[in-house]
Order: C-alpha cells, then structure tokens, then sequence
C-alpha cells in the first residue's frame, strides 16, 4: 500500500492528477452525463408478511428504478435501506426541519440514496489513497459503478449495502463496538472511535478458536467476537478441531464436556443474534477435521435433531422454519462441514482404518473403518443437506499464501523438543503449548527480544518430519512444509532447503525473567524428613555444582553422586574445596572426599536424597554420550545460567593458544552431541555464538574390541571469546586466568563472518508436532534459529474476505447468442478496484484479523444467474458444453481479476505477504491457465490431483480464444 497523507472530502475533490494512478475507461456512460438518469423511476410499496398475514416491514412510496421487480425492490427496502438517522426531504428535494431549525431524522426512501452512499463512499476512500490518476478517472469510476449497480448488472455483498458509506453520506457514527484496523499511512494497529466512519463491508470472516474457555482467542471469546460480526450482517466460519473430545482431561482433574456441547452454546447465539436489527440472520459455519473423536456426533448433528423437529411437527407444532419446533432443537443456525484429505479418501477407496486422535496429545483415541465415516456423512446429507465436505488437500494443493500458513488446517511445525526463546527463557515448544491449554500464555521474544503474547498455541497431530543440520552444528526438525527465513529475507519450506542457504542466528544478548523457584516438589522422597537441609530456590553456588556434575560427575545406579575433579591443583585443591563446602552448606550433610591414584579427586554424596533431588532438576542417570543439559537450567535467571556454565567450562571445557602467535580458542568435548547442542543453546542467551564438529567418528576396535563412540567438539566463536570472559569465564582460576591473558596478547583482528548456513537436509520419520502464532512477525526464535511459524488458517485463520457479484446475464446478448467478453472484463476490473478500496476503508471485529487483511488484502469476485444464462443459451445444465462455458467465463474473470491486481500492485505497491509467497502464487497462477487451456495432467505443478480442464470441443471458439 503506498503511504499518503489523508485528506477530507472537500480536498480530495481538488486532488488534480496523481502520478501513477490507475485510468478509468467509460463503456456505460459519458463524460456530464447523469447515470441516474439513464434509468426510470417509480414509487412502489414494500410490504413483508409472516404467514398467518401479520405485517413485518412495510414502506410506502419507496423510490426504485421502474426494471427491477417487487421481489428486488422488497430487498433492498426492508434490509438495505438504512431505517433511521437520514436527513428527511419534502417533494421538491427541501430539506425537512424540526421547530428549532434542526433536520428531520429518519430511514432512506430511494434507491438513489443508497446507491450514492456506496458509490461515494468508495470514490472518497479510492481518491484519498491515490488510487485514480486524474479526478476525472475517479468522476468515471463513480459514473461507472453507479450505471452498473442501477442497471442490476452486479452488486457487492450485503454488508456493503448495510454499512458502507452511513459516515460519509449522513454522518452517522454512534459508539465503537471494539473493532480494529491498521492505519495504511503508518502502519499500526489502531482501535476504531466509532462504528461507521470505517464501515464493515467485509461478509466472510474465517475466525480462529483455541482449546480455552475464556482467555483471549478461546471459546467464549469467539462467541463475542462472532455476535460481533453478526451484528453487522457478516458471516464466520471456523474450524473447531482445536476444542477437545468429550472425555479428554481437564488441568482440574475433570474430563471435557466435549465439542458439541460448546458447538450448541454457539449455535444458539447465532439463533438469537439472527432476530436482531434490520439484517438478516447470522450465517455460521462449522468445520471438523475428519479425525476429530467427536466427528460421529458431529456428522449426525443435524439429522438427529431433524428427528427430534419431525416429532414435534407430528405433535402439532408448527413446521415453518421459524417455529416453535425448529426453534426447540439445536444445530439450525450453521452449514457444518467435514475436513477430508487425501489420506482419509484413499482409505475409503481402500476399505482401510482411521484413527480418531484426542485433542490433547495426539494420542490414538479410536479407531473405525473410514468407510464408515464416509456413509455415515452421506447418509446424514440425504438426510438434512448437513454435512457437506472440504476437499483439504485440493484446497491447499491452490492456495496462493502457503508460505503464511496453510488453509483451515493446522500446519504442523515443530517437535515438541524444540526450544521457543521466551519471557522465561528457552522453553520446549511441547511444554509452551501444554501452558497455553491450561489457560497460561507465555510470551514469546520477537526478533528484537522484545516480549509478544502468542495468538495460538496448538497440538498439530502426528507428521512426517525432516532433520536440517546447520554449518555450525545444530539441528533443527520440523514438518517438510515449515517456512524458513534465510539470511536475504526469502523463505523457503524445509522439504525445499539446499546446501548453502544461509539462515539467521541469534547473536545478541538477552533479557528475560528468568524463574527463581526449583521447579521440584520438596516432600519425603526426595528427603525432606531425611536431610538437614534442602535448596528451594535457584543460587550460583548450587547452579556452579550442577554445571560440574554435568561436565565431570553423574548420578550412579545405586543413586550416589559423585564429582570428579582434575589433576591441575587449582582444580583438584581450590576448586573442589570450594564446591565441598557449598554442598554441606546446601544439604547439611558431610561430604565423602577421596584421591584417587591418577591424582584426581572425587566428591561422593552417599545420600539417595540428593541423587533425587539433582534427578527432580533434571539430571539423568545416563550413560556419558546420553547425557544433556538439565530441563531446568534453560528457564533459571541468566545469572543462574552463568554460574551453570562457568561449572561446565571449569569441568570440561579448555583454553588452548599460544600468546606468541596471538591465538586463542575456548572449547569442549563430549560424545553427548545432544549436551553440546544445549550448552551452545544457552550460550546464545548472552550473544556468544559456538559451532560444533565431529572431533572423531564412531569406530570399532580390533580383535574383538569395544566401539568407540563418536566425539564432538564445541569451539565458541572467536568474535565472542571476550564477552564469553567478561559474562561467563571458568569456575577453574586458572583456566581463566589462561583466557585473560591470551585475549591480551591476540591479535583484534577480526575473523571473517561466516554465516550460518544449510549443510544437510534428511528425513528423519514421524512425530508429534507442535505450533504457536506469533501475531506481529510471524517468526520466533528456534533452536536459535531465526525461522517463520505457521498459523491455521476457506483462505487463512483470522481473515476476512468483502464479496461482489457480476449478473452474467447483463453480458448476454440472446439476439446473437455471444456473450459479451470485453465488456464483462471491463466489469472485472472495475469491481476488483472496489473490493481493494474496500479493505482498505473497513474495520475488523478483531486485532487479529485486522493485521491479516492488512497482509493479505483477500478479495471474493464472482458472478450470479448461471443458471439462467445455460438456459437462455439451451444448455442442459449438467452438459459439457455448459461445463466448459462455465469454466471460460471463470477463467476469464480470473485472469482480469490478477492482472487488476498487479496494476494496482504497480501503482500502490504489493500486499506485505505477497514477497514471501511469490513462487507459490505464480505457481497457482500458472495451473490455472494451464486448466484453461486444457493440459495434460503432467504439466502441472505441485497437485496431487489434477483438475478437469477446459474441454475447447465444447466451448464457443470466442470464448476459448478469450
């Protein structure tokens, strides 16, 4: 979007040329000429009964172009004319005022005024943003739409005709309803002041629902959120897999009520939003993925209650929709619809198994023949037209925004091992998600370090998952389709990463709060009762110890713990010393200390209390190449975190260099590869990076001998060795000592930079995934690693999408049976602009779809009356030839629609996630014409399943060439 200053309306009707703006051609009107005056008028009553005769609405004397018919014209007065707060007129167009001089309020009488209103109000938004080169381009835009709209040839969807232009016409405002949108001028975030000066013509939102009742982005929090679209006449759809099964445990002990009983508290809001204001009643759809526990309930929802309905009509209640017995029964307020795959449809084909997973862990919570789901939804569509079906593989196998997230479907991301960089620290993603179903959000830090509360916290199910390992030794795995950010701002999915791409690396420190409190429960079994005393919080002393035990220590099977300290005296004396006294002091317990022949010294704690209270932190009783970093340790206080380090470094790690040639390594080795990895994690908190390499491979030896075990070695980066002195150092003297004085003596040359890049890409099995939205860069830090999450998402969660129609009967001449191409794409173009303006100018019911229509400005064109066009042109409807005509007039309006879109994008610049999506869009771009032009299967790209194309046999020679 290009950044211009706002202007009021009396300078925008000054605006003189604007560099670079679209031009508007005319084909219905001409310049000075008056389009509502190339239509008669009449005055007509409109008068809505119930069916016992009873009057609903009635208005006399309406205004209404003289073609359109009483059903049109009852329409657009009952639900489109606003009904109060319009400055009233006598016969002669005067003004009607009050006995103080004031105007006269009350509802729109002719279809002029609201024609006006809308066509107006987009004029305005259009020119404010520089939309239009000259005035007289915005005059025709203006002239155009107007013809088009009195003339029935299209029109927008009705939330346009409900709300857009109320301010702008008649300055109605009245109080803000908590809607957002950004500002195109700065791009923040801003709250709206009121209700109509930004209108709501947006008629689908796709809204996300978390497993939480009441906390932002919950259950209850979409109930508010969708009577907030309702309220002005939109619809909302969402996919409710998230919400757990009946049965699934509750963090209060409890189990889960289940996803229909909060799927019947939804249903009956939208029941009763539907008899409020002058709209019409909500429009709600429900999705469940087909391996919901609860998806046999769900599919039988509606055809159990039709039951239930058929009994109450048989009892005498009345049977109109509006009765008493639909009014009784739950279900009626939504089109329910089932989430498929590929997978799921294959094992139909196959007479295969499905497993049913709860919500929670992924777990297998049943297992039914798929053929059984499957005529169990078409039996259920017999029955009551509920449920229809959502082809998810098709549907994605098209999006053009994949790399944002995919459509209506969890896009799995990471395993639940992965460490998210968080208010807290380094926490695993599985453990982050666990907090968010238990009602706790924990932030997680942007790329500035900066705190965000995550919008989504999600389980994804069990996926196929690939293992990418980095130049500097770290791996990361997630799903093949999880979006990476490289180094030059690209993004690419993992299944598609190279040798060489480079990637971002956290390289600078950072503040977090880190948590004080041992994350261990001090009772009887861990010795309480048995030991004098027991730490209940973290302090560097206990955090030095465990960063020792960790380096040169282990928890025997017998649960004896033991430390092992090195020849070097200011190891084996002072270092010893120091660590012997802290633990009495920590425990209150003697301390066995013996010499060892080798000149080591070893410190054992005999107490099995202290073996599990080391355990509770997270020390395991692994072998040496099995060994990790505490769980603890990553969410201690940084200091914590030092004091941990420095114990490791002082234990394991060495200072290597000679002062003459100005050199200076700091490193350690282990064959615990997966050790290194975390201590290179936590080294990141303070900016220092590391690498880590293969120091000697896995071999066996000879004659019968035992193998040896691979060994790895971390080298901290050399660009870093002074702020690893100043933050960190060694718990042994005079190994820091060692470091200060090689870092005086080294040359401050700098090394080169090497970026972080791919080295390897493999697959590594299936596993449970996990995923979270960050709301503002859609990135966190992973494993250190810089890299997009994914987001569930008919086009992307928390969206919204304005409609308009085209009348393809306008476009017909049955005189000479051609429908008329060119001027059907000079309607395309006009009508794309208007649903662009639209985004612009609206207001959102929440933050989050505010952003993403910001991001992705989604438009809805299409057309109505195919019906009665085939049948004018005496086409079957179910023919080929109406098949293919359809499937041309499609295509053509396709096309013009994206080629209006990269004209705007030229003028005004592309939508913010268009850069990352690029390839894909032009990938789906390049599909459809080719399904126009009738391909070969072969020639498409990345579709499972090929669409049926244009058949150019059945279709008008013009049309095809079109």
């Amino acid at each position: 979007m290009a950044q211009r200053a706002k202007a009021t309306k009396s300078e925008t009707a000054k605006t003189a040329r604007r560099p670079g703006g679209l031009r508007i051609a005319r084909v219905f009107t001409r310049p000075g000429q008056n389009p509502y005056e190339t239509i008669p008028w009449t005055r007509r009553t409109s008068r809505i009964t119930n069916p016992d005769g009873s009057v609903v609405f009635e208005m006399t004397d309406a205004e209404v172009p003289e073609p359109w018919s009483q059903v049109a014209t009852d329409i657009v007065v009952s639900k489109y004319f606003r009904k109060a707060g319009v400055p009233q007129y006598d016969e002669q167009g005067n003004p009607i005022l009050d006995e103080h001089g004031q105007p006269v309020l009350g509802p729109e009488r002719s279809v002029r005024q609201v024609v006006r209103r809308l066509v107006g109000c987009w004029r305005d938004w259009g020119e404010r943003y520089g939309y239009f080169a000259t005035t007289e381009d915005a005059q025709a835009f203006e002239d155009e739409l107007t013809y088009m709209l009195l003339h029935q040839m299209a029109a927008p969807n009705s939330p346009q005709w409900f709300n857009t232009g109320l301010y702008w016409a008649y300055g109605i405002t009245g109080p803000a309803q908590g809607h957002a949108y950004v500002d195109p001028d700065t791009g923040e975030l801003k709250k709206s002041t009121d209700a109509y000066s930004r209108p709501t013509p947006h008629a689908c939102f796709i809204q996300s629902v978390e497993d939480d009742l009441v906390n932002p982005g919950g259950i209850f929090d979409l109930v508010m959120r969708e009577a907030r679209v309702f309220k002005y006449g939109s619809g909302s759809g969402t996919n409710f897999s998230k919400i757990r099964a009946e049965g699934e445990p509750l963090s209060g002990g409890g189990t889960s009520s289940g996803l229909m009983s909060f799927l019947k508290v939804f249903d009956r809001a939208a029941g009763a939003i539907k008899s409020g204001g002058t709209t019409r009643r909500a429009a709600k759809m429900v999705v469940v993925d087909i391996d919901h526990p609860d998806i046999e309930k769900f599919i039988r929802w509606k055809a159990e209650e039709e039951k239930k309905v058929a009994a109450l009509i048989a009892a005498g209640y009345p049977a109109d929709f509006n009765g008493e017995a639909y009014a009784t029964v739950s279900g009626q307020n939504s089109n329910n619809s089932v989430r498929v795959t590929d997978e799921f449809v294959q094992a139909v084909l196959n007479d295969g198994d499905w497993h049913l997973r709860w919500r929670t862990d992924g777990r297998v919570s049943k297992t039914v023949k798929a053929r059984y789901l499957w005529d169990l939804i078409a039996e259920a569509a017999w029955q009551c037209a509920d449920p229809g079906i959502q082809f998810d593989t098709t549907i994605n196998d098209w999006h053009t925004c994949p790399v944002s997230g995919r459509i209506n479907a969890s896009n799995p991301c990471f395993t639940g091992d992965t460490r998210i960089l968080t208010e807290h620290g380094l926490m695993r993603i599985d453990e982050l998600v666990g907090e968010g179903i238990e009602g706790r959000f924990i932030r997680v830090l942007r790329r500035d370090g900066s705190p965000s509360r995550p919008s989504q916290l999600m389980l994804t199910g069990v996926n196929p998952i690939l293992k990418v390992t980095l130049s500097d030794g770290r791996r990361l795995r997630t799903t093949p389709n999880h979006t990476w950010i490289l180094r030059d701002g690209t993004r690419k999915p993992a299944a598609e990463l190279v040798d060489g791409d480079e990637v971002l690396i956290h390289d600078f420190p950072v503040e977090y709060e880190g948590i004080w409190e041992l994350p261990i429960r001090i009772d009887r079994q861990l010795g309480e009762r048995s030991l004098p005393a027991m730490p209940t919080r973290w302090s560097p002393e206990l955090a030095e110890i465990l960063g020792h035990l960790i380096g040169d220590g282990c928890i025997d099977s017998t649960g004896v713990t033991v430390l092992v300290y090195g020849t070097h005296e200011d190891e084996r004396e002072e270092t010893a010393e120091r660590h012997k006294r802290w633990l009495e002091t920590l425990f209150g317990i003697a301390v066995s200390d013996t010499r060892v022949g080798n000149g080591c010294r070893q410190l054992r704690i005999s107490r099995r209390a202290v073996g599990r209270f080391f355990a509770a932190l997270g020390v395991k009783t692994a072998r040496a190449h099995d060994k990790r970093v505490p769980n603890s340790l990553f969410t201690a206080p940084k200091e914590i975190v030092a004091a941990f380090l420095r114990g490791y470094f002082g234990a394991d790690g060495t200072c290597y260099g000679r002062g003459e040639m100005g050199e200076c390594e700091v490193s350690a080795a282990s064959a615990a590869r997966g050790l290194l990895e975390d201590i290179q994690l936590l080294l990141q908190l303070f900016g220092i990076r590391s690498s880590i390499g293969e120091m000697r491979g896995a071999e066996k030896e000879g004659f019968g001998g035992y193998t040896c075990r691979a060994c790895y070695r971390l080298q901290v980066h050399p660009q870093d060795l002074e702020r690893f002195s100043t933050d960190i150092g060694f718990s042994v003297r005079y190994k820091q000592e060692r470091l200060r004085s090689l870092l005086g003596s080294r040359r401050m040359s700098k090394a080169a930079d090497r970026p972080v890049h791919v080295v390897r890409v493999e697959e590594a099995g299936e596993e449970l995934t996990y995923n979270l939205t960050e709301p503002h860069d859609h990135a966190v830090w992973a494993n250190g690693v810089y890299i997009a999450q994914c987001s569930e998402y008919m086009f992307l969660d928390d969206t919204a999408c304005n409609l308009a129609s085209l009348n393809l009967m306008k476009f017909y001449d049955p005189e000479t049976g051609v429908f008329d191409v060119e001027t059907f794409r000079h309607a395309v173009r006009l009508w794309t602009i208007v649903l662009e303006i639209s985004v612009l100018m609206a207001q959102y019911p929440s933050d989050a779809i505010a952003w993403k229509s910001y991001e992705f400005r989604t438009l809805g064109l299409g057309y109505a009356n195919l019906g009665s066009l085939l049948m004018t042109m005496g086409l079957p409807y179910d023919s080929d030839e109406a098949r293919a005509i359809a499937a041309a007039i499609t295509a053509i309006m396709t096309g013009e629609a994206y080629a209006t879109s990269a004209e705007m994008a030229e003028v005004l610049g592309p939508f913010p996630g268009f850069a990352p999506n690029r390839e894909h869009m032009l990938r789906v771009i390049r599909n459809h014409r080719r399904a126009a032009y009738n391909a070969h299967p072969a020639e498409y790209e990345g579709l499972h399943t090929p669409p049926v194309g244009l058949n150019p046999a059945h279709c008008p020679p013009y049309l095809v060439q079109s």
